[in-house]
């Protein structure tokens, strides 16, 4: 097995992870990752989430290359280990010889950049590409404060109690307020929000 040439499509813990064992094992290892992506690219799921286009400022390929190699410990890992790394690239196929591809000799895998797209043998493949949001449209789904299911889970991670609050919690303090029970209680603050303050 050592010598062969493994692919491993993402960058995240799990690619890196992956590409670091392969490259001790003795195997040649290319990690792709298609971050950092176009500020375009990169601007298509913002709406959905933030509510507007990122800013131009973004705009400066190198220093967001710079700065998702700098933030990631493991692609720098994956570089003392010997692996070749090409971000910026997207995967778009996998090829295994067969009837369907009798002039094919070798497995090859699709990629492509901001300038060309070209393909590449390999004897191995690892697909870590992690998740990405799917936003589906329903009724209100284009308002703000509306989360993709990444996004709600981050913010989830953050609530003390780690999970989400119930209407009848915020209807029993909205009950308990309006009742009598309160009729003496003036000027406080009641966070109905598992202990989460932003």
């Amino acid at each position: 097995m050592a010598g062969e040439q493994l692919v491993v499509v993402g960058g995240g813990v799990a690619g890196c992870s992956a590409a670091i064992e392969a490259a001790r094992l003795g195997l040649r290892v290319t990690l792709i990752d298609e971050h950092p992506q176009s500020l375009q690219s990169m601007s298509l799921d913002a709406p959905y989430f933030y509510g507007a286009r990122l800013a131009a400022v973004l705009d400066d390929a190198s220093v967001i290359s710079e700065r998702v190699l700098g933030a990631n410990d493991l692609l720098m890992e994956c570089l003392d280990a010997g692996v070749e790394i090409l971000t910026g690239t997207c995967c778009w196929g996998s090829f295994v010889p067969g009837p369907n591809n009798v002039n094919l000799r070798n497995t090859q895998l699709g990629l492509a950049d901001g300038e060309r797209s070209w393909l590449i043998d390999y004897d191995h493949l690892i697909l870590a590409p992690g998740s990405r949001d799917l936003v589906l449209s329903f009724p209100g789904w284009h308002l703000p404060g509306v989360l993709g299911t990444n996004g709600a889970a981050a913010l989830l991670a953050q609530v003390p109690l780690k999970r989400i609050g119930t209407a009848r919690e915020v209807a029993e303090m909205v009950g308990f307020l309006a009742g009598d029970g309160a009729a003496y209680v003036t000027g406080q603050v009641f966070h109905v929000n598992g202990g989460l303050y932003m």
